[in-house]
């Protein structure tokens, strides 16, 4: 089941959507360690969203359908908000240390921004029937080891990501990066503007 688990959470995370361009992004601007933590407030955010679908932890759920809408918005408004500023910041690539404080932040607040699209959860119901890992027979502790995998692989898929953008960066020079920058910046902010677009068509029609 923990296979399993891995399989399905490497190939939902390497799903390349706006995510994927931010973690590409602050690892080439502000180092390896920047997109490790971009990458696990990801796979924290896909290792919840397996937890829901698997257990079926109905309240949570339906809250996240509910306001589906709502949590569309908010992710496509912020997305904008990170493409806008990357597009207008400069890196500093002489620093390469970063704080805890700002890895954490990178952390939580990917975490927050992956959870805006409770729609995976859907992803998740889907995979998981299409692979049948949900029998009837099926224990407890081989569900919670299902979840585990889920977690793992989309954790590997971001070291995967990670770590070649990293070498990447070294290949590059300090101007291309910084054009690439902007480039993933303008990608993101149109990423935002289609998440809050298609979320308003949705609603009003």
């Amino acid at each position: 089941m923990l296979h399993k688990g891995i399989i399905i959470g490497f190939l939902i995370g390497a799903i390349l959507g706006p995510i994927g361009f931010l973690c590409i992004r602050r690892t080439l601007t502000e180092g390896a360690l920047m997109g490790l933590a971009v990458g696990l407030g990801a796979a924290l955010a896909d290792g919840t969203y397996a937890f829901v679908a698997a257990f079926g932890v109905s309240i949570v759920s339906d809250f996240l359908l509910v306001y589906t809408n709502i949590l569309s918005i908010v992710g496509g408004l912020y997305l904008m908000y990170l493409g806008a500023m990357a597009v207008r910041t400069t890196p500093t690539f002489a620093v390469l240390v970063v704080s805890k404080v700002n890895l954490l932040m990178a952390t939580v607040s990917t975490f927050a921004l992956t959870l805006t699209s409770p729609v995976t959860i859907l992803s998740f119901v889907a995979a998981f029937t299409s692979l049948n890992v949900l029998e009837q027979n099926v224990g407890y502790f081989q569900v919670g080891l299902l979840v585990l995998g889920v977690f793992l692989g989309s954790a590997l898929w971001w070291i995967v990501l990670t770590t070649s953008s990293s070498l990447l960066r070294y290949r590059l020079t300090n101007r291309m990066i910084s054009k690439i920058n902007k480039a993933s910046g303008v990608v993101i902010f149109l990423l935002g503007c289609i998440v809050l677009l298609k979320t308003i068509a949705k609603v009003i029609f």
